[in-house]
């Protein structure tokens, strides 16, 4: 059949795709969980439009006010948090989703460039990025409002920022999906996630005791942002206000320089995944180094225990090692403690007359809501081979003491 069928080109081949997603997606919603599913999506986007659309006019203000002000340089405060929200926000969210893998596209007979295209057109379909494109214009309109004679400046930096971050957004997610395809990639993502935000408990105390001394710090650092695309932005645009315009398209080159460098990378990031680089859950092969049996028993500790006993406790460990986030539960409740006591408000809310005696107890049942799955179900991680004990010659004293 490949012989009398006429080649599709790239933009056939991405509409083709695109009407085949949105065809399984229609026929989806003949399922009535799907349609629930819809629904809540549909919910889910109106709060996240409410989010978009008040951040807009927001924008809108600041770009107003930086322009008509005289502070044009400041405009490029307002590309910086575009900028963190596009990159940070989809890495963020990498670890809690199932994500779409780009590589289920190569089943169907695309060139390299349509695969490289579609995978860069999802980074403006995705929620950060249609969000990021929608602030961008609202910065360009209200800038433009507050002086016409940025719309020149306005075009062309504005789309460069726009596929800047787009390609750096695809770059870094292509990395992830290949990171994340790992169970214990996934799950040291999840702890650094968990410990990232029990460390924002910490972020009060530390500003309020080191607040003073850090400005002049803040302030000896914000040149060497200068090289960076966000800055080269707000730069442009500052150039273009001032009337200099070799400036301004020596900023927005610098920004076009980034491009193609991320443009590259992602190239060949995709062009692996085209010639079928695939990501496995088990580990490379190696060999094994054969000990013993009266070696092994010689140094181990658990030799006081009996038999059941020690298997019982020896196989916890290897679950235990194995399960990075039931490892992080144990050493979670004493960061807790320490970081509720560090921060400012608890030890104010002693002072205005909380009694002491009710400090404890409190932190007690606190952890106890993060404790309370592997504490209250022995067999949490057993699944379905928990129906292993009945048929093995072991008293369950002994598993529930292991």
């Amino acid at each position: 059949m490949a012989d009398v069928t006429e080649p599709a080109g790239i933009t056939r081949q991405i509409l083709l795709v695109a009407g085949l997603r949105w065809r399984l997606w229609h026929n989806n919603l003949r399922r009535r969980q799907n349609r629930l599913d819809l629904l809540g999506l549909v919910v889910v986007g109106l709060l996240a439009g409410v989010l978009v659309v008040g951040v807009c006019f927001a924008l809108f203000e600041a770009a107003y006010a930086f322009v008509s002000g005289g502070r044009t340089a400041w405009i490029s405060l307002l590309f910086w948090g575009i900028f963190l929200w596009w990159q940070l926000f989809p890495v963020i969210v990498a670890g809690f989703g199932v994500s779409f893998e780009f590589r289920n596209l190569l089943r169907f007979p695309l060139q390299l460039g349509a695969f490289y295209l579609i995978g860069l057109a999802y980074g403006l379909a995705d929620f950060s990025g249609a969000a990021g494109l929608v602030w961008l214009i609202a910065v360009a309109a209200g800038a433009t409002a507050a002086r016409l004679a940025l719309l020149p400046a306005m075009l062309l930096v504005v789309p460069l920022f726009l596929l800047f971050n787009v390609t750096l957004e695809r770059l870094v997610g292509s990395w992830l999906e290949r990171l994340l395809a790992r169970r214990r990639s996934r799950e040291l993502f999840f702890a650094g996630f968990i410990l990232l935000m029990v460390s924002l408990q910490l972020l009060g105390p530390v500003v309020n005791h080191y607040g003073n001394s850090a400005a002049p710090l803040i302030a000896h650092m914000l040149p060497y942002f200068a090289p960076l695309p966000p800055t080269l932005a707000g730069s442009a645009i500052e150039a273009a206000s001032a009337g200099k315009p070799a400036t301004m398209f020596l900023d927005a080159g610098g920004i076009g320089l980034y491009l193609v460098a991320f443009s590259v990378l992602l190239w060949l990031r995709s062009s692996a995944q085209y010639r079928g680089e695939e990501l496995s859950q088990t580990a490379a092969p190696r060999s094994v180094q054969r000990v013993g049996a009266t070696r092994g028993t010689q140094h181990d500790v658990l030799r006081l225990l009996s038999p059941q006993l020690a298997a019982v406790v020896r196989k916890e460990v290897r679950y235990l090692v194995r399960n990075g986030f039931g490892a992080l539960l144990l050493f979670l409740p004493p960061i807790l403690v320490f970081a509720l006591i560090s921060q400012a408000t608890v030890l104010s809310g002693l002072r205005k007359g909380i009694p002491s005696e009710a400090f404890f107890p409190g932190l007690v049942g606190y952890i106890i809501l993060i404790l309370m799955a592997p504490a209250y179900n022995s067999f949490a991680y057993e699944n379905t081979g928990v129906q292993t004990y009945f048929t093995a010659p072991v008293r369950f004293r002994h598993v529930f003491l292991g």
